[in-house]
């Protein structure tokens, strides 16, 4: 079977699975085995017992990270962090992102990202005033 096929057949994204196959965990042409093995993870996936389960066990910090961004990766979530904490004012280069990604990240950021991450840490930081103190000190004491 296919990867479009099975998406479609179990429910799960195909963003999840081209995943899988990047990684080397299910091949681009499932198998009997493998298709059993996937419904059976979609099933877990979606009952939140078990999601509750699994967060347990990430610190409490990476838990918030996960509810509040589950659409950004880890990069993206590493330069949000660093627009997050600017005091009002302070400034940080498009240059020096790049260098401190390559000293944490082991790899130098692209200049897109970069920018993308910056222009979603200024429009968290552009809510009114009124809402500024719930929201950006709520993401804020968990970044």
């Amino acid at each position: 079977m296919r990867i479009e096929q099975a998406a479609n057949i179990l429910g799960l994204p195909k963003s999840v699975l081209d995943a899988m196959v990047s990684k080397g965990l299910i091949h681009s042409e499932l198998d009997e085995v493998e298709v059993k093995a996937l419904a059976i993870l979609s099933r877990i996936w979606g009952d939140d017992h078990f999601l509750k389960m699994q967060m347990r066990k990430k610190k409490k910090t990476k838990r918030y990270e996960i509810a509040l961004f589950p659409q950004y990766s880890t990069a993206e979530l590493f330069v949000l962090k660093l627009y997050l904490r600017c005091k009002e004012g302070e400034k940080l280069s498009i240059e020096h992102v790049q260098d401190l990604s390559l000293a944490y990240l082991k790899f130098k950021l692209p200049r897109h990202l970069i920018t993308k991450m910056r222009d979603a840490a200024y429009n968290l930081r552009r809510v009114k005033l009124s809402e500024r103190k719930d929201i950006t000190s709520f993401l804020l004491s968990f970044l």
